[in-house]
């Protein structure tokens, strides 16, 4: 999209961050769906920022903030989180999102990983526009009752 970027996060866009991430839509996507306390936030903000292995962008259109995206590397592959601001949605920045940060990144990775749940369809409708292959994978799970 003409007139949108990506730029690295600072520490300036802690509570940016904090508002998207708690945002309910963000919530109900996530694979954490529990809204996130500012303590537990900066925490892992902070951690992010300093994290080597942590990529953590803020994507502008036309010098608004619209969402973030993070890639997280492990060797050569990295796994991509992103969310739009609700104001946002529906309008194919998801997508030049990811296609910006793809860009940065492949230079320096070889694989790309995103984890999206099966309900999420417009997350899995970004990722397939951008050409992203639909793992087909098993996920197990079991809540154990401590009590």
């Amino acid at each position: 999209m003409r007139g949108a970027n990506l730029r690295v996060a600072t520490e300036e866009d802690a509570m940016l961050l904090l508002r998207w991430a708690n945002d309910p839509v963000t919530r109900a996507n996530s694979i954490n769906t529990h809204e996130i306390c500012i303590d537990e936030h900066m925490a892992w903000f902070n951690r992010k920022l300093k994290d080597e292995n942590c990529h953590l962008y803020i994507y502008e259109y036309q010098g608004i903030p619209v969402g973030q995206v993070r890639v997280d590397i492990w060797g050569d592959e990295g796994t991509i989180s992103y969310s739009i601001d609700a104001n946002y949605r529906g309008k194919g920045y998801g997508s030049d999102m990811i296609s910006l940060v793809e860009e940065i990144e492949n230079k320096k990775l070889n694989k790309l990983i995103a984890i999206v749940k099966k309900e999420n369809i417009a997350s899995s409708k970004v990722f397939e526009h951008n050409d992203f292959a639909k793992a087909e994978m098993i996920h197990f799970e079991k809540v154990i009752d401590n009590n």
